[in-house]
């Protein structure tokens, strides 16, 4: 057997926010592209005992929607735990009034953090499993526990009693609630039965390679589609305009780009910092102290610190390593590293160097910030970067975010005999002397600036020759 497994956005490996407003939309997509997952995954199309579909929970309504819309793609259906809300006729289970058992699913929702973007009352009634069923006549088992404390069980016999097709089984389990039904034997006695008798039932239709729609109003065959958004179908344009008032909310056909970018879901993002140096003298060791003291002092902290530099001699590199112990002994982040050369290397040169020593310490959503001895940041600097990297990450297009919340010594500064201390504050203590400033728009284009997707930056590294890494920007 083969299980394909879909999280709701916001879940697992999924990327945006979850909302009841989008789980049909987004099963309708994904429900059409299961012939080429499977064909991509080096299994037959059409797939030789059948596919069944499953719902779990608030799961099992997005299970009959699919089921009904592409009644040619499943051969079965198994519904566990579900919830049978219906806008019309709908029992909610053993409550004694609907506004006791809205409340309910209200606190529940909210615990599974799915976004309530209309009234709960609007979301729920048009959660109308009972009424697609009606036209299902695949095999179906439906599985509840009797002592479900979440969802009544009286909803799974609604819907086993509404289904359209004669072989249908309800298997009420005793003891069980709404998340232990697994540790109980008749629950997966029941799915190996099931399964055994789709799979062997010869009587049953097969599966074809071409999907058939259905009708979004009447389910219906289907004969054309939403001209704007291409994904709703219809039986003709009488049912396209009686569905227009519900679909118009969803309908994202004339969405314009910036539209679209405000609906783009943020991504997952975090901020590998590059800290690279050609140490000449004692004072470029206290510059590069200072650079590190305000990197390891960000109120959200970076997800990795890794050091790349040069000594000119070995006192320098005595004194460096001394400074670097402080840094290493603490636990700011989650990896700290430091790989010591034995020349001289420009900013590109280190970053390929720490690409290479330290993969497995670089996630494949992080954001590489190079700095060196006279980059200084303010504690607040990465939790300000942050929110826009997040906002970048779902747009594969964008391969840097430009960032100029830094400051830099000045020239009296950084020839001080003396240097200002190493702490949390030293970028607001510096710039408030005037020993450093801001960096603005107009300064020379640096690798400071900007921070770049890692697996852009590894491309770049790695397809770049090494005579054009030894240039500076």
């Amino acid at each position: 057997a083969h299980v394909l497994v879909a999280d709701y956005r916001g879940y697992g490996w999924s990327g945006g926010e979850p909302s009841l407003a989008t789980i049909f939309r987004d099963a309708e997509a994904l429900a059409e592209k299961v012939p080429e997952i499977l064909v991509q995954h080096g299994l037959p199309w059409p797939y030789a005992s059948g596919l069944i579909v499953s719902g779990r929970s608030l799961g099992a309504q997005v299970a009959v929607h699919v089921a009904t819309m592409f009644p040619n793609l499943f051969r079965g259906m198994v519904l566990d735990s579900a919830v049978a809300t219906s806008a019309v006729g709908d029992r909610l289970g053993r409550a004694p009034d609907r506004e006791a058992a809205l409340a309910c699913w209200k606190r529940e929702l909210e615990k599974a953090s799915l976004d309530i973007l209309q009234s709960l009352e609007a979301d729920l009634r048009g959660l109308s499993a009972l009424d697609k069923i009606r036209v299902f006549e695949g095999p179906l088992l439906v599985l509840h526990g009797l002592q479900d404390e979440l969802v009544p069980f009286e909803g799974s016999e609604s819907l086993h009693s509404a289904a359209g097709g004669r072989a249908k089984e309800l298997q009420l389990i005793e003891g069980a609630g709404h998340n232990n039904i697994g540790r109980f034997d008749e629950y997966w006695s029941a799915l190996r039965r099931f399964c055994l008798k789709a799979q062997l039932d010869s009587s049953l239709p097969s599966v074809g390679a071409v999907v058939e729609h259905v009708c979004a109003v009447c389910a219906e065959k289907a004969a054309s589609k939403c001209g704007r958004c291409q994904k709703v179908w219809y039986c003709g344009r009488a049912h396209q305009a009686e569905h227009w008032k519900t679909h118009k909310a969803t309908c994202t056909g004339n969405a314009t780009a910036a539209q679209e970018r405000a609906a783009m879901p943020e991504g997952e993002a975090c901020v590998v910092v590059f800290a690279v140096a050609n140490l000449a003298n004692p004072p470029c060791v206290s510059g590069f102290e200072r650079c590190l003291a305000s990197v390891m002092a960000q109120e959200t902290p970076v997800h990795a610190l890794l050091i790349s530099l040069h000594c000119a001699s070995q006192p320098l590199s005595d004194q460096a390593k001394s400074m670097l112990q402080r840094f290493t002994s603490q636990e700011c982040c989650q990896h700290i590293s430091v790989n010591e050369s034995a020349a001289p290397k420009t900013p590109f040169e280190h970053t390929k160097a720490l690409l290479q020593a330290s993969a497995h310490a670089i996630p494949s959503h992080a954001w590489i910030k190079v700095v060196g001895p006279d980059d200084l940041w303010s504690n607040r600097h990465v939790r300000v970067l942050l929110p826009a990297l997040r906002a970048a990450a779902p747009d594969p297009r964008v391969v840097a975010v430009s960032c100029l919340r830094h400051a830099r010594p000045v020239a009296a500064a950084q020839d001080a005999t003396e240097a200002p201390p190493a702490d949390a504050t030293a970028a607001e203590a510096l710039v408030a002397t005037g020993l450093a400033k801001l960096a603005a728009a107009g300064d020379a284009m640096d690798l400071a600036n900007v921070a770049v997707r890692a697996k852009v930056a590894r491309a770049f590294v790695d397809s770049t020759p090494a005579p054009a890494l030894a240039h500076t920007l």
